[in-house]
């Protein structure tokens, strides 16, 4: 079962898939029509379900957004650092370097970004907005967080223990910059003069550089 469903019970395969159906339609429905048009029935006509169920399963009509903004999120945190480091170790060699590591991270924090028009990358910091706006969301964006600096950590933990970090920097604090790194970009796309991605690659290839002990 997904966690990020706010169902009440157990759910069997069936019912987890229709609750994914439900949050599909609503979300079609946010994106044409906004939370103002939104419509109970609606959403229990389209999906196929009662609106008795739609009530069971997300209390009200908040709640059946705030699961469609729950979805997103965990989708959204689940690319940055989490697929960066996922693409990293099918990539790099274990017995190169501290400084061959370093530029090779970098290149593959470029490659990252790179994927991503500065469209979606808005759609990031509308998520996060969604958290401040609706505080129960702000536990998912704080456990998504967490969930994945603690993954990145275990992963900085490796390359620590072969001293390639510069002095005072640890493995969270690591794993923190480079999130902090990747979500510059992200807000970035806000400025009414932003910077290029030409130049912004510079500065994420400064500010990587600066994590480790290059001798």
């Amino acid at each position: 079962m997904l966690a990020e469903l706010p169902v009440r019970d157990e759910l069997t395969t069936k019912e987890h898939d229709k609750l994914h159906v439900i949050l599909d339609v609503t979300e079609r429905h946010l994106e044409a029509s906004g939370e103002h048009g939104l419509r109970i029935m609606n959403i229990a006509r389209e999906s196929g379900v009662s609106t008795s169920t739609l009530y069971y399963h997300f209390n009200d009509r908040e709640g059946l957004i705030q699961a469609v903004q729950a979805r997103a999120i965990r989708r959204v945190s689940s690319t940055s650092l989490g697929r960066l480091f996922e693409k990293f170790r099918q990539q790099h060699h274990v017995d190169e370097d501290a400084r061959s590591f370093a530029y090779e991270l970098v290149a593959v924090i470029g490659s990252e970004v790179g994927e991503y028009l500065s469209e979606e990358r808005r759609r990031k910091v509308e998520l996060m907005a969604a958290g401040i706006t609706r505080p129960g969301l702000e536990h998912l964006i704080q456990s998504e967080v967490t969930h994945i600096i603690d993954d990145v950590t275990s992963f900085c933990q490796v390359i620590y223990d072969r001293g390639w970090l510069a002095e005072g920097v640890t493995p969270r604090a690591m794993a923190s910059a480079l999130r902090a790194v990747l979500w510059g970009r992200v807000v970035g796309d806000y400025d009414l003069t932003p910077i290029s991605d030409q130049e912004w690659y510079r500065l994420a290839e400064l500010s990587t550089l600066s994590l480790f002990r290059l001798e």
